[in-house]
């Protein structure tokens, strides 16, 4: 079997900026294909069932396809199948569940490794490749003991499990916030655990939400607090003021402190990270990194600041890479 021709541009990752890539790529002429070793945005599919985006169409929309819904704000259902749409309207070429192994650089382009699906493994080569593969990965764990116990999850997806639960929320961001209005809205007994003293950061319409529902009692709050070790029926916590230990009863620990990308394909490829913020160091300009001819896009920018690269401003990130390589 002969071996297939090159592409212009591989793309890791089938996520918004993924797919934004792939589609400047195609319209500039060049031959592209997406690989995903998930479903088409696997990371977005991870997202909580019920989600409803913070952010209006406009900003979500991808590549001049209009976002079209009954609000202005859509779903997470509703942008799946947005995203769906626009991989069928563009002919964008994206392989998934196909896993890139391994990334060799030789002269003058790359050779991805593949596995595929069943296991099949082959190879395409391409003399550009960009990585966005997202920074929804991994999340964060506690590194406290009994974190391995079966009531404690690291991802929320909807509330109705968690009914007349006892239920300890781990973290004082957005998503630990809005899940503990979601969870004291749907009947769970939920305890907010914090490491700061309040909610700064918070996006503005929950933060007066959460203050208020803490203030009536409807959610109880430790902070500036840690949890500190998790046993079959109780949270150990410790308030950060005074050093006191404290034994909550609880059912269930959500641990929702944040994710990291996963560096390791980035180390095996070559690319330098900042060992602080645990970003790719790149070109800000061309988002080429130290490795000449491998991108990056999308949230991976961001490493560990979260919430620095999203939809809105992660959309353009393939015009900047196709500029780069209609130019080399």
């Amino acid at each position: 079997m002969s071996e297939p021709a090159p592409l212009d541009l591989a793309i890791i990752g089938s996520g918004p900026a993924g797919l934004c890539t792939a589609d400047a790529a195609l319209r500039a002429g060049l031959s592209v294909r997406v690989y995903d070793r998930g479903c088409l945005a696997e990371s977005i599919h991870r997202f909580p069932t019920f989600m409803r985006f913070h952010s209006t169409k406009e900003n979500l929309e991808l590549g001049g396809v209009p976002l079209v819904g009954p609000e202005d704000k859509p779903t997470r259902q509703e942008y799946l199948e947005y995203l769906r749409r626009f991989v069928t309207l563009r002919g964008l070429d994206v392989r998934l569940y196909t896993e890139v192994t391994r990334l060799e650089r030789g002269p003058g382009e790359f050779t991805l490794h593949l596995r595929g699906r069943g296991g099949d493994e082959h190879v395409q080569r391409a003399r550009f490749v960009t990585i966005a593969t997202g920074g929804y990965d991994s999340p964060q764990r506690l590194g406290v003991p009994g974190e391995d116990l079966p009531k404690v999850r690291h991802h929320f997806d909807e509330p109705h499990p968690y009914f007349r639960q006892r239920v300890m929320i781990a973290g004082g961001k957005n998503s630990a916030v809005e899940t503990a209005l979601i969870l004291a809205r749907a009947g769970a007994h939920v305890t907010i655990c914090h490491r700061g003293p309040g909610f700064a950061g918070v996006k503005y319409w929950l933060r007066p939400d959460i203050e208020n529902r803490i203030r009536e009692g409807r959610i109880a709050a430790l902070m500036p607090a840690e949890v500190v070790a998790i046993e079959p029926l109780h949270v150990q916590v410790r308030l950060r003021e005074t050093g006191e230990t404290r034994r909550v009863e609880n059912d269930v620990v959500l641990a929702l402190i944040g994710f990291e990308p996963d560096l390791s394909f980035l180390a095996r490829c070559g690319v330098a990270v900042d060992p602080a913020t645990k970003q790719p160091v790149l070109d800000p300009q061309t988002l080429e990194t130290n490795v000449p001819g491998l991108f990056c896009a999308g949230v991976i920018l961001g490493g560990s600041l979260s919430g620095m690269v999203f939809i809105e401003n992660a959309r353009h990130h393939g015009e900047q890479i196709v500029a780069k390589i209609r130019g080399s």
